[in-house]
């Protein structure tokens, strides 16, 4: 009877655990991943360093106040889940803000008008998947998998450095064209004409009786 119960416990164990941790067809386990580790993961990605805080509890406070102060995140609602698993949408806003990017307005994918999810599409950061409708899908509020998180960082990584990169060139001004100032032309003094001598025997006095 006692052996009955103890399989029955165990069973019912194995069950728990099973709905607590979700497995793929192939047996692969999904790990899901938690705001706070995806915060991290996301700011390692692009460049931002946590910040330096004495006598801080733990490297969780340094990542939240730097994440603040970049405004990735506002510290006070952003503590209240830090365990709390975050959704493919979430992680796509926290990678948007780290990267600082231009969101488009634009929307390309059909089961999310979110402008952070569809810009980072554009950018590449993002990939979404082809229904059979042939729409562009997400999943924006299934919870990210850290595979799928550590896909996004890498290619947030490599967007980050083009930025860098980019922005590392020096502006070079084209070199202005001389102005080719026109040859003058010369100044070509007409010939005088010749002015007839009044006092020259060929001219005639007026005839004094054409007056009457």
């Amino acid at each position: 009877m006692r052996l009955k119960r103890l399989i029955a416990l165990v069973l019912m164990m194995t069950v728990a655990l099973t709905n607590m941790i979700p497995v793929h067809a192939a047996g692969t386990t999904v790990v899901n991943v938690t705001n706070i580790d995806a915060l991290k993961i996301v700011m390692d990605a692009t460049g931002i360093a946590p910040k330096k805080i004495a006598n801080a509890k733990d490297w969780k406070e340094c990542y939240i106040q730097a994440a603040h102060e970049q405004k990735i995140i506002d510290q006070t609602a952003f503590r209240k889940k830090l365990a709390a698993k975050i959704t493919k949408e979430g992680t796509a806003e926290l990678f948007a803000k780290a990267l600082k990017v231009t969101t488009d307005k634009k929307v390309y994918i059909a089961d999310t008008k979110n402008i952070y999810v569809n810009t980072l599409y554009t950018l590449k950061v993002i990939d979404a998947i082809k229904g059979k409708d042939g729409k562009l899908y997400f999943k924006p509020i299934s919870l990210i998998t850290k595979a799928e998180l550590t896909a996004i960082a890498a290619k947030a990584n490599s967007y980050y450095k083009a930025k860098l990169a980019l922005a590392a060139k020096p502006v070079v001004n084209p070199t202005p064209k001389p102005i080719a100032n026109p040859s003058p032309k010369p100044v070509v003094n007409p010939t005088p004409t010749p002015v007839p001598d009044i006092n020259s025997g060929s001219s005639s006095q007026p005839d004094e009786s054409s007056c009457h």
